[in-house]
């Protein structure tokens, strides 16, 4: 198949494309509009019938992303034009998606979470107030990850970026009738648009330059341009990702549903942050300031949320902290140019979490199940497995972070003690009491 793609005579397979990438982006918009639909007619769908359309969705979402990923294995990579979504004499705003082994793999990601997510919510939201209003929300932000995932330009992937933290908020604040759960969505929304600015500024920049912002491939900028650009885009992801200076509203974004907190803030959307600056790497790769930044500030966002981590009384924030700390090393993979561990080890770090946190309403279950086992009535639990443990590499930084604040604490208890004894000898061998 590669050699009719180089002769010319692979029109049909790229049609092909097209119509498995447009409904890629339609099924899950369609499943929503018929969620819906019946509502707004005062007609709601029972539970029975929201979770048949929701299983079929999902399950033709993930029928879709294995076909494109194997288009694209078969073809290599392909550029699919959906249509004008605008233009006039200066600008045209195209839809095309970039179909290559990376973002067909992401989008078989996004797939295969999504169908896992709404499974588990079918039980998990029983006979909840806001049932329906979920699973449409959850469909919709389906549809967003894969723009954020196949988008071939940035303008296109700043759409999808957009409605990507609506529905965030909208989840964050599911049960709306707790006012902490509405000012922790608020607060949510006034971090993303204040971090999204980097990245309407990168566009403007971008257009006022005449430079090119199509996404992928290999570094094009360089000079101030790339610096600015790569500085820019630190500041959005840093923003999505809960990175250090916006930590505070990913602490508390667990106030929504568990599954909504899998897929969201454990999951994908956070992941979209390490995505954007992979994706855009062309636009900022030969800058080594913008490279050192995302260095610096992935490891300094990396030990600050395994410290947060650490103290959560909460599991869910606990598992959403200890994800974040991953996320700061995947920056600074990518600011190292280990564009392939950083792509590995984001699939690893959102399979390990998003176990985590589903089973997380359970952990009581558990503990009782491990008591019962100490009395030898009940087999043991299952635990994570230990190849998604390692893969996510909690297996090996978590002890890192240990072993480094259990030297900085045993060093800074060193000094106390030796600037202690140093004042001593300064009033004559006698403490701050006047005792010997």
């Amino acid at each position: 198949m590669r050699e009719l793609v180089e002769v010319g005579v692979a029109g049909p397979w790229e049609g092909l494309a097209s119509v498995l990438a447009g409904g890629l982006l339609a099924s899950p918009l369609l499943g929503m509009v018929a969620l819906t639909v019946p509502f707004l007619a005062d007609r709601p769908l029972g539970e029975d019938a929201v979770h048949r359309i929701s299983r079929v969705v999902a399950g033709l979402h993930l029928l879709l992303a294995l076909a494109l990923a194997g288009l694209a294995l078969a073809l290599g990579p392909l550029t699919v034009d959906l249509g004008r979504w605008y233009g006039d004499a200066q600008y045209a705003l195209e839809l095309r998606l970039r179909l290559d082994g990376m973002t067909t793999a992401a989008a078989l990601v996004v797939a295969v979470i999504g169908l896992v997510v709404l499974r588990f919510s079918e039980r998990y939201l029983h006979r909840e107030d806001g049932h329906l209003r979920f699973f449409a929300t959850t469909l919709l932000a389906l549809a967003c990850l894969d723009l954020v995932a196949l988008a071939h330009e940035l303008p296109v992937l700043f759409i999808g970026w957009e409605l990507l933290g609506l529905t965030s908020f909208l989840l964050i604040a599911f049960f709306h009738e707790r006012d902490e759960a509405v000012a922790r969505g608020l607060r949510a929304v006034f971090s993303y648009r204040t971090a999204d600015l980097g990245l309407l500024s990168t566009l403007i920049l971008l257009h006022a330059e005449h430079a090119s912002d199509v996404l992928g491939g290999a570094p094009r900028e360089s000079g101030l341009l790339a610096t600015t650009v790569g500085l820019l885009l630190l500041s959005t992801a840093a923003g999505k990702a809960g990175l250090a200076p916006f930590s505070r509203w990913l602490a508390r974004s667990t106030e929504g549903p568990t599954p909504s907190t899998a897929l969201f803030y454990a999951g994908l959307s956070v992941h979209t942050a390490p995505w954007l600056l992979l994706r855009a790497w062309p636009l900022y790769g030969e800058s080594t300031v913008a490279r050192a930044a995302l260095v610096a500030l992935g490891l300094v966002s990396a030990l600050s949320a395994s410290a947060h981590a650490r103290t959560r009384s909460d599991v869910k924030g606990a598992v959403v902290m200890a994800g974040c700390a991953q996320v700061g090393l995947i920056v600074a993979e990518i600011g190292l140019g280990l564009h392939a561990l950083a792509g590995l080890h984001m699939v690893g770090n959102i399979g390990l979490r998003v176990w985590q946190l589903l089973r997380a309403p359970g952990v009581i279950q558990l503990h009782r199940r491990r008591e019962a086992l100490l009395a030898g009535t009940l087999p043991g639990p299952r635990a994570v497995p230990a190849w998604l443990w390692l893969w996510s590499s909690e297996g090996w930084f978590e002890p890192l972070v240990q072993g480094v604040v259990g030297l900085v604490t045993g060093a800074a208890g060193l000094l106390d003690r030796a600037s202690r004894a140093a004042e001593r000898l300064a009033i004559g061998g006698r403490d701050e009491r006047g005792r010997p």
